[in-house]
């Protein structure tokens, strides 16, 4: 499970220093499929900027019992998922998630990096909309990179243990119970 993780921090590396989709004239291109289309439409609701994107996945997986429980990255989004947006992560075990990259403006993460943007990853499943996360992008030495942490779509982290009615362990707790049941 490690080298998911690992590999997902490289591709996230390697596409933020290749850059996304899109152009430096202030216009976004228009998107080639109805699944772009969806996903820019939902960043847009949820008052973001879409700077530049990629049509197709930069990284896909079949999320494990093992990604949720041990998988640190995974498990954190998984959560804010179920906090934030109502996702139950067992519905998706055993299934391939694919991920797109944008480049936003106007999330809250940004506030962490010194571009004024973030990297957004969606999650799609039989090209259905999950989630997201945010991740914030720095700039420095000549390139663009992303900085630590990821950061919910749908709200902050500092409003976790109020959505979620129990303290950030005792949710871990339940979290942990809830997934190591066969």
């Amino acid at each position: 499970m490690k080298n998911s993780y690992l590999a997902l921090i490289i591709v996230l590396l390697l596409f933020s220093l290749a850059g996304c989709g899109g152009n430096n004239n202030g216009t976004l291109p228009t998107p080639t499929n109805e699944l772009t289309q969806k996903q820019v439409s939902y960043l847009e609701d949820l008052s973001l900027t879409v700077d530049s994107y990629e049509e197709e996945p930069y990284y896909s997986f079949v999320l494990t019992k093992d990604d949720l429980l041990e998988e640190y990255i995974w498990k954190r989004i998984f959560q804010n998922l179920e906090i934030f947006d109502g996702v139950d992560s067992s519905d998706y075990i055993g299934k391939t998630i694919d991920c797109y990259m944008f480049v936003v403006e106007g999330h809250s993460s940004a506030q962490w990096g010194n571009t004024n943007q973030s990297t957004v990853t969606i999650l799609n499943f039989n090209n259905k909309i999950i989630g997201g996360f945010a991740i914030p992008r720095t700039k420095g030495k000549g390139h663009e990179h992303d900085g630590p942490g990821a950061y919910p779509l749908n709200g902050e982290l500092e409003d976790f243990e109020e959505m979620a009615g129990m303290s950030f362990s005792e949710f871990d707790e339940y979290w942990t119970e809830k997934y190591s049941v066969d």
